[in-house]
């Protein structure tokens, strides 16, 4: 990529604001990186509104609004950890890709990895670096209206892995993500596609080892996902 083009967009982009949710270290709970601990950098809007969602407060400003940053706030931030290894999130993470181009830029020589957590609406159409792409459309039962998987038009060859992961509660949900995963793997081919994970939805504690959806991953070689973070920490209400 021209290192002119992106030391200008460096220039522009420290003379902009970055809308965060929050920027905090913990362990990566779910997909391929489960365990590892991570910086979790939490981009504030989305482009969904899922009715279950976990973290309504990085997109609903009747809960909380943006923390609006400056690129070097962002970066005394993930220096201060001790993790190297990155997770851009949010809200919808890929409606940021100059911010997220910008840090990645900024780090280059600080042997950082990252990791994309993305609801795939939006195509990637800059030369990102990540080592995963966690995939997780979502279904009619989030509520929201039907979109195209847009980020699988992207080269997905250029990332080392790229899981799919589809939250469920009945057979009505199985059924649209075995049409779903059709689609994909007729369209895209089953060698873009590395791993596919099946959460169930969430509701409380004893709702996490669902017997049709564990049969359901055992009888199509799914893996199955469970919302550790939320079991750990959750506090009983949607924030």
């Amino acid at each position: 990529m021209d290192r002119i083009w992106i030391w200008s967009l460096i220039i522009n982009i420290n003379k902009m604001k970055i809308p965060i949710s929050e920027i905090f270290q913990s362990i990566q709970w779910e997909w391929r990186n489960t365990w590892k601990p991570s910086i979790f950098i939490r981009f504030w809007w989305c482009n969904l509104k899922c009715t279950w969602c976990d973290s309504k407060y990085s997109w609903d400003p009747s809960i909380e609004k943006a923390d609006i940053m400056e690129l070097s706030e962002v970066l005394d931030i993930i220096r201060n950890f001790e993790s190297k290894h990155i997770i851009f999130t949010g809200g919808e993470p890929s409606l940021f890709q100059k911010q997220m181009l910008v840090i990645q830029e900024e780090l280059r020589w600080e042997e950082y990895s990252y990791e994309l957590e993305t609801n795939g609406s939006k195509v990637l159409d800059m030369n990102l670096d990540f080592e995963q792409v966690n995939i997780s459309p979502k279904l009619k039962s989030s509520w929201n209206n039907e979109y195209e998987l847009e980020i699988l038009k992207s080269d997905l060859f250029n990332y080392n892995y790229v899981d799919l992961k589809f939250v469920c509660s009945n057979i009505k949900d199985t059924t649209e993500t075995d049409e779903y995963i059709k689609k994909i793997t007729n369209y895209y081919g089953f060698n873009k596609i590395d791993d596919i994970y099946i959460m169930p939805l969430w509701r409380d504690d004893k709702s996490q080892v669902n017997n049709y959806l564990v049969k359901y991953c055992i009888n199509n070689a799914y893996k199955y996902c469970l919302r550790q973070h939320l079991i750990l920490f959750w506090d009983g209400k949607w924030k």
